[in-house]
């Protein structure tokens, strides 16, 4: 019986250590992913256009901006967002949903050139969509929100209380 239970304590130590072998081999091959997926030139460019837009939109309200806002906000958007916790995150969250055989599988689709290229591209199709997003919601928000709204033409005497809840007792 002893020689039994050493055998499945042995038997699950090496399960253990494979386990966690296979633990660092996803994570090494998600932080791989996610460096090939947001290179550290396409990150800086998303950081770039990101200041640009918040500081055109603060100058259109504000226009004595300092001059070197642009250039202290970006620096503080690095600071508060940098590329490593990124990745770090990202990674983190491809170890939660895809196995290290998926991880690998779009590791290699995305060394391909059609994975470069969607790698290239992504942002900017996301751009282009987030921008008619935000102009079907500008036009069609008004309407939403007048449909949600109570009436201010309605006397509030008029208004039917609402029903109190009847306790039943037993």
């Amino acid at each position: 019986m002893r020689t039994f239970v050493w055998a499945v304590v042995i038997a699950l130590s090496f399960a253990v250590g494979a386990r966690a072998e296979d633990s660092a081999a996803q994570q090494k091959a998600a932080v791989e992913l996610a460096k090939l997926a947001l290179p550290t030139d396409q990150w800086k460019s998303m950081m770039d256009k990101m200041v640009i837009s918040v500081t055109d939109a603060l100058k259109a309200r504000a226009p004595d901006l300092p001059a070197d806002f642009g250039e202290r906000l970006h620096a503080e958007m690095d600071h508060m967002l940098p590329y490593q916790e990124m990745i770090d995150l990202q990674s983190g969250l491809l170890v939660k949903y895809y196995t290290l055989d998926e991880l690998q599988q779009l590791t290699a689709f995305y060394k391909t050139p059609l994975g470069q290229k969607a790698i290239k591209i992504m942002p900017d199709v996301m751009q282009d969509v987030m921008g008619h997003m935000q102009l079907k919601i500008q036009r069609d928000l008004p309407a939403v929100m007048e449909r949600l709204m109570p009436k201010n033409d309605a006397d509030p005497k008029d208004a039917v209380a609402p029903k109190k809840a009847i306790k039943k007792t037993h």
